[in-house]
């Protein structure tokens, strides 16, 4: 027999809001023993040691771009700055960055500063509170910001006033974005580098975050190609954000990749697409993995895991059954152990909800969600996110390992939950019989294949 743990991890419910110590962190590892005859392997990610002064790097790789200038080549007394950020439910640490940029542009001597807070606030999400704005900035920062006179604000995707009409990508995607973004001279994001299932997320995807609702959801269709995937950055839906991000003239990063843990591991600025590309590469050298069996014959289960920065819930914490999907075969099972304490007042499986409507999943009913997408009573600002998974779930067999608080919920949407990995695994060896070939996958949601890998 082959021990594996599990990783089941969570940001505790009562501060997901704030800035989270270690202590308040929930980690917790699965137990399970698997037959050798069923074991191809559990499959770890080689994670190189967390930058340990990251001021220091954050100052030292500003100035040394992998393209395009310096940062204090960009800024200076006659230049307005709008710096891009991500939103509480990114662990870019932010707040640290802005520390040591704050400084230089005092250093440079730079009269008008914006910090614009992206996101997706629409229908079910939630804008960020005074207090999440501090955890994310830090409070020292906030107060210094606002001393100089300079802007802190939120997108507004469902206000038109606030939105600015510019043009059409290629893709034929209309947009609309932030008019008091597009005030400042340069814009200069703080993205996160991550394999998602629309390709990666990071650099020009900030772009978006300042969107429209209206351009986010056009964007959003585009999830349903199936070459909007892990590891592409061909994909339709991932093209279409770059040009957006052409189109605003968002052209420098600092693109941060963070490990399972939570630590900053890489830091890359320069100038846009390249940058970005760059950051995608070297990723990909520690989370995409070649098992050379999968090749010929892919998994009948696949077991994944959850970390803590990823997981409140399942709606943002799922992504990586898109990831399993790559290397379970169809009619395979993939068990997705993840806690979900919740969000404020949202339950563990808030907005999985949304699929109710459309279970069991069928042929039938995916022809129907289709339709109503298309008749827009599906938005796929949520949808991109949930039909993916649905769509998996056409083929495969997904069994939620969570809490047992969850288990009424789930079930009642129609979701194969449980809150035993042990009666998860039997049930799977029983479907697939003995012979059935099991893969681990810990950190599902940042691992990828690496046939899966076009840039």
């Amino acid at each position: 027999m082959v021990k594996v743990y599990i990783p089941y991890e969570s940001i505790e419910k009562t501060i997901i809001s704030s800035a989270a110590s270690e202590k308040e962190i929930f980690r917790e590892k699965l137990e399970l023993e698997i037959p050798d005859e069923n074991f191809v392997a559990n499959i770890l990610p080689k994670e190189p040691a967390p930058i340990i002064n990251l001021e220091e790097e954050v100052r030292k790789t500003l100035e040394n771009p992998v393209s395009g200038p310096k940062f204090s080549e960009l800024i200076g007394p006659d230049v307005s700055i709008a710096i891009i950020t991500d939103n509480q439910f990114r662990p870019t640490p932010t707040s640290r960055y802005l520390t040591v940029i704050l400084n230089m542009l005092e250093e440079a001597g730079v009269r008008r500063v914006g910090i614009a807070i992206g996101g997706m606030f629409v229908s079910y999400a939630v804008p960020m509170s005074d207090d999440d704005i501090k955890a994310k900035l830090g409070v020292e920062n906030v107060k210094r910001l606002k001393e100089k006179g300079w802007e802190i604000w939120q997108n507004q995707p469902k206000d038109p006033a606030a939105n600015k009409f510019i043009g059409f990508t290629k893709a034929g995607t209309p947009v609309w974005v932030n008019k008091k973004l597009m005030t400042f001279d340069v814009k200069f994001g703080l993205p996160l580098t991550q394999a998602t299932q629309w390709g990666y997320s990071g650099g020009g995807k900030l772009a978006l975050a300042m969107c429209s609702e209206e351009t986010i959801e056009i964007n959003h269709l585009k999830c349903l190609s199936p070459e909007t995937r892990y590891g592409s950055l061909k994909g339709p839906m991932r093209l279409d954000i770059d040009e957006i991000a052409e189109l605003i003239d968002y052209k420098y990063a600092l693109n941060t990749i963070m490990d399972s843990k939570g630590n900053v591991i890489d830091l890359t600025y320069g100038e846009l697409p390249e940058s970005f590309k760059v950051s995608v590469q070297k990723y990909n050298r520690i989370y995409a993995y070649d098992i050379p069996q999968l090749r010929q014959r892919k998994a009948d289960i696949v077991i994944c895991g959850t970390f803590a920065k990823s997981d409140h819930i399942f709606f943002h914490t799922g992504w990586g059954v898109m990831s399993a999907d790559l290397i379970c075969k169809d009619g395979g099972t993939i068990i997705y152990c993840s806690p979900c304490p919740g969000f404020r007042e949202f339950p563990g499986f808030a907005l999985m909800d949304l699929m109710k409507p459309y279970m069991p999943p069928t042929t039938e009913n995916y022809e129907k969600l289709i339709r109503d997408i298309y008749l827009r009573k599906v938005s796929m600002w949520s949808g991109c996110i949930w039909v993916p998974i649905y769509e998996v779930m056409l083929r495969k067999n997904v069994t939620i390992v969570t809490m047992k608080e969850n288990l009424t919920l789930g079930r009642e949407i129609g979701l194969d939950v449980t809150d035993s990995l042990q009666e998860a695994f039997e049930k799977a060896l029983k479907r697939h019989g003995t012979g059935a070939k099991v893969i681990v996958l810990p950190y599902a949601r940042m691992q990828l294949p690496t046939w899966a890998v076009e840039i």
